[in-house]
């Protein structure tokens, strides 16, 4: 993962993880989200865990990483003191483990990601998962996206919402004549559907 990361520009050297042993003393009774042996993961703090050991006492897992100073040095930094960029890559760049036949789902892919971080990821992880056979499925609002020339006409899925507010999905594929269709304009302009409806037209502004 340290590869990929600066791949991207981060410095990130290695990755560790930090144990500290939760301080209930001024509960009444331990928490009971968590039974023996069980970790929760994102809670209570980000790119963390929170795991009850079998003996029942409760520890908080959360990542660090080493960064690497002008003067040679490397700190260890928690990360989670890290750009929102660098969480989010942090977090998705997790889901990939190499295991084979793995489908993963992410909602709202682009957060806090840069175009060209989103499009180096995404490009990344096609790459990568070309040899175990993993899917990734997302919902993104970047309309960037859509110029992407290594995702293919029928990956691309339109969801829009009826007067009832049922969403309905419509592939990419099935509209005709798209070869030389700047697609992210097209879409903009409304003609495949699926863009927010508002009280007026912004873009006459």
């Amino acid at each position: 993962m340290s590869e990929r990361f600066r791949s991207f520009g981060f410095d990130l050297n290695s990755l560790s993880v930090k144990e500290e042993k939760l301080n209930l003393s001024g509960f009444d009774k331990k928490p009971d989200i968590l039974d023996k042996g069980e970790t929760v993961t994102g809670f209570p703090r980000t790119l963390g865990a929170v795991q009850m050991r079998q003996d029942g006492e409760i520890y908080e897992l959360y990542l660090r990483y080493l960064h690497k100073r002008a003067d040679g040095n490397e700190v260890s930094m928690p990360a989670e003191s890290g750009s929102g960029g660098f969480r989010r890559l942090l977090e998705l760049f997790s889901e990939f483990d190499g295991t084979s036949n793995k489908v993963i789902f992410i909602d709202e892919i682009e957060n806090s990601l840069h175009p060209l971080l989103l499009e180096g990821f995404i490009h990344n992880v096609l790459e990568s998962n070309l040899e175990n056979s993993g899917q990734l499925v997302f919902v993104t609002h970047d309309t960037n996206i859509l110029n992407f020339d290594f995702i293919r006409s029928d990956e691309i899925q339109f969801a829009e919402k009826d007067s009832e507010w049922a969403t309905h999905l419509t592939g990419l594929a099935e509209y005709k004549d798209i070869a030389d269709l700047n697609i992210e304009n097209g879409y903009l302009k409304g003609r495949f559907g699926a863009i927010p409806m508002i009280p007026f037209d912004i873009r006459s502004k």
